[in-house]
């Protein structure tokens, strides 16, 4: 059986499509189109000064705001011929890049597992992403579409002490969360059965 996956499925988003070939519930062979992200986003960027597209970064993939932000920052920053960013911005992206990757895998690991039904750790993944959040909402007042990031600076206004305080107790606690909570999920049952062998690629 032949089943067209996406791009209008809600677990795609509109952002790719797969042919895939069924046998039961087993992929025999998925093929794969990509750059299906028509959204318009081109043509709004010809229309625009480049420091006011950057929000739109955040809308192409909901989930990494802030490194859609970033990559199209630094293209600007390359295409220019102004003075590089400061020591500082580069720090304070760099942090915000790396809570932004914590985040995408709390949320990814979260649905893993609520597809393959372990309800209780879904909702401890997702209020930890949520404290993630939280500090987004303390730099720019907005908890997902942050718009965060301009070329040569950023919205930084309330990056002080206090937040560094809380990031690095965040992390400090998330080590303990993550040895007691992420660890044992490996060792879930239905979680193996469901993904031990799946997807395998050979090295040819």
């Amino acid at each position: 059986m032949f089943v067209q996956f996406g791009p209008q499925h809600p677990g795609s988003h509109g952002l790719i499509k797969f042919t895939l070939e069924l046998s039961g519930e087993t992929i025999q062979n998925s093929i794969l189109y990509i750059g299906l992200l028509h959204r318009g986003t081109e043509k709004l960027m010809e229309t625009r000064p480049l420091y006011m597209g950057t929000p739109y970064m955040d809308r192409l993939d909901y989930v990494s705001t802030l490194t859609s932000e970033h990559a199209h920052v630094l293209g600007i920053e390359g295409l220019s011929s102004l003075q590089g960013v400061s020591p500082n911005f580069l720090k304070i992206r760099t942090i915000f890049d790396e809570i932004t990757r914590i985040k995408n895998h709390l949320m990814h690991i979260s649905i893993l597992t609520f597809d393959t039904g372990n309800f209780f750790i879904f909702f401890f993944f997702l209020e930890w992403r949520e404290h993630l959040m939280g500090f987004y909402e303390a730099v720019s007042g907005a908890r997902l579409h942050a718009a965060l990031y301009r070329p040569f600076e950023s919205r930084f206004n309330y990056f002080n002490s206090f937040l560094i305080e809380n990031i690095n107790f965040y992390l400090n606690y998330f080590l303990f969360f993550f040895k007691n909570f992420f660890q044992p999920l490996l060792f879930f049952k239905i979680l193996k059965l469901r993904f031990v062998g799946v997807g395998i690629i050979s090295k040819t």
